[in-house]
C-alpha cells in the first residue's frame, strides 16, 4: 500500500529509470544488511562452539586426573586430534 504511493511519487518526479535504480539500490542495501547480520550470527556461534569444546576438554582432563581410563582417555585423544586439525585448517574428516 505505502510502497505503491512511494513508487508513484518517485515515478512522477524522477522518471521510470530513476525509480528502477532507486528500487535496485534499496534492495541491494537490504541484501547487504542481512548478509552482515548473518555474518555476526555465524561469528557468535563459532565463539560458542569454541567455548563448548574448551569446557568439554577441561571436563575430560579432570576425569583423567581423577583416574578415569578407557573411554574417557580415548575420547580426550579424539577431541584433541579434532581440535588440532581444526586449528591447522584441515578438514576434520569423519565425525
Amino acid at each position: 500500500m505505502y510502497y505503491d504511493v512511494l513508487y508513484a511519487v518517485v515515478l512522477r518526479y524522477l522518471g521510470q529509470n530513476a525509480a528502477i535504480l532507486l528500487g535496485a539500490a534499496v534492495a541491494a542495501f537490504f541484501v547487504w544488511y542481512r548478509f552482515r547480520k548473518l555474518e555476526k550470527q555465524a561469528a557468535h556461534r563459532q565463539e560458542d562452539t569454541k567455548m563448548f569444546f574448551k569446557c568439554l576438554r577441561g571436563c575430560l582432563e579432570g576425569l583423567v586426573q581423577v583416574g578415569a581410563n578407557g573411554e574417557v582417555k580415548d575420547t580426550l585423544k579424539d577431541l584433541n586430534a579434532y581440535m588440532d586439525k581444526k586449528a591447522s585448517g584441515q578438514p576434520p574428516g569423519d565425525r
